[in-house]
């Protein structure tokens, strides 16, 4: 077995990048940070953290709010009144398929297996108002990055739409992918009304996996899985589109080309500029892997080690600038945040540790709704940060980055939902309620959500 080597965390100046912005490269992480690395060694500092429980006032009525939420053993998503418990539109029924939506959820892709074809799905988020759809030979399914609850697959620009294989062994000795877009004479279009058209079907030899797509749709990138003996050793590649080719560079590391990969993803987020953020559980420590998906370009930025911490419960966010990341860890009571100028971490703060608890990891942000994440969401009003936790929900403060409160505490919380104007939330607990609270220190739970359990809060939109 290789022995990976060692990284060191780096700040790398904006005009660097630019002067670098043409390199092929891509990232790492297989041994424990240099001392440069930002790292801690055991919990917070007695006082560092005021862990204040707030215990729930008794439940007033649940502000009015739209929630998509998932039910236990439903095929779809359904559109709720957080007030009422009922059907949201005029309490009629209202369905969603489950897909990847545009930002403000105007229409949702998705693709639907029907025997042995699928059906794609381009649809607007109103009763009848259809969309145009295309039907495909094999069964194919839209993407997911680690276990993300939101299927991804489409380009930032809603162009270009790329599928996988739904019943591909994890052994295959090829890997498929098909590669579908919006059209208009003949070349791809952003307008979701245009049709749909099949363009190319991509076979690639080895075990490839979905990664991204660039934010125009010209280059897909992917995963080669190499040696799992290896701390799940890999690498990142690109594939020219429509053409279907195979680049021979491997994304790596810029600052570092002779590094090599290793890690299993844990949640993703991409910046409107074409930057995408993945985070990954490394053999020593994590690190989030930072791809400039325009440019074909990559750099790692180190997270802290905590020692005999479970690195699984990592989340990752978005700030509401669109650009700063942060990422935190409610187990290991870590909070970072991540400059997006720098590429370094910049900030690290702490909550109270929380007993470990195998909650679903999943990544998800929008502009036009409020934001929803499975472990972190940064509040839009840029006050701070929600983070889950298998006690309640840590609400950290945006100045010093240290927690500020606790709230919806005796239960696991799995998801946390935000209003667009960050002053009302929603967290779901693991046991299929969806508890609305005030999103700040001492702010005050108002009760469930009716019409429970739910297995998913998928969006939370204004009334």
């Amino acid at each position: 077995m290789t022995r990976l080597r060692p990284r060191s965390s780096r700040s790398i100046p904006s005009p660097v990048l630019l002067l670098l912005a043409a390199a092929v490269s891509g990232c790492a992480s297989s041994a424990a940070p240099s001392a440069s690395s930002p790292s801690l060694t055991g919990p917070p500092t007695a006082g560092a953290s005021p862990a204040l429980r707030v215990p729930g006032s008794p439940a007033a009525a649940v502000p009015p709010a739209v929630l998509v939420v998932a039910r236990p053993g439903d095929d779809r998503w359904q559109l709720l009144d957080a007030a009422s418990g009922d059907p949201y539109v005029s309490n009629a029924e209202l369905s969603l398929a489950i897909g990847a939506p545009r930002p403000g959820w105007d229409r949702i892709v998705s693709a639907t297996i029907e025997g042995g074809a699928t059906t794609v799905r381009d649809e607007i988020v109103q009763p009848g108002f259809g969309g145009p759809e295309l039907r495909l030979d094999g069964r194919w399914r839209l993407p997911t990055v680690a276990d993300a609850a939101i299927p991804g697959g489409v380009s930032v620009d809603q162009s270009t739409i790329v599928l996988v294989e739904a019943d591909a062994a994890p052994d295959a000795a090829t890997s498929r992918f098909a590669v579908v877009q919006h059209t208009v004479d003949g070349k791809p279009s952003p307008n979701g009304d245009a049709g749909l058209r099949l363009v190319t079907t991509v076979e690639l030899p080895g075990r490839f996996a979905y990664d991204t797509l660039s934010g125009d749709g010209r280059i897909l990138y992917v995963i080669e899985h190499l040696d799992a003996a290896e701390g799940g050793r890999y690498q990142v590649r690109a594939v020219d589109l429509p053409s279907g080719v195979l680049r021979d560079a491997v994304i790596v590391d810029k600052t570092d080309p002779d590094e090599r990969m290793a890690g299993y993803p844990i949640a993703q987020v991409r910046r409107t500029d074409g930057v995408v953020m993945t985070l990954y559980d490394g053999p020593e420590h994590p690190f989030v892997h930072a791809l400039q998906s325009d440019e074909a370009w990559a750099l790692c930025i180190d997270l802290p080690s905590v020692p005999g911490a479970d690195r699984s419960g990592w989340g990752l966010a978005l700030g509401p600038d669109g650009r700063t990341v942060y990422a935190a860890n409610g187990a290991a009571g870590v909070v970072v945040e991540v400059d997006p100028d720098e590429w370094a971490v910049s900030r690290i703060g702490s909550v109270t540790k929380s007993a470990s608890s195998a909650i679903e990891l999943a990544k998800f942000g929008h502009t036009d709704v409020g934001p929803v994440g499975q472990r972190l969401v940064a509040l839009p009003n840029g006050s701070g940060l929600l983070v889950a936790t298998s006690d309640g929900v840590a609400i950290v403060s945006g100045k010093d980055l240290r927690e500020a409160g606790r709230i919806v505490t005796g239960a696991a919380v799995e998801a946390i939902g935000v209003v667009p104007d960050g002053s009302l939330a929603f967290a779901l607990t693991r046991d299929g309620r969806i508890v609305a609270f005030e999103p700040r220190g001492g702010g005050r739970t108002f009760g469930d959500v009716a019409g429970g359990p739910f297995s998913g809060l998928v969006a939370v939109a204004p009334w």
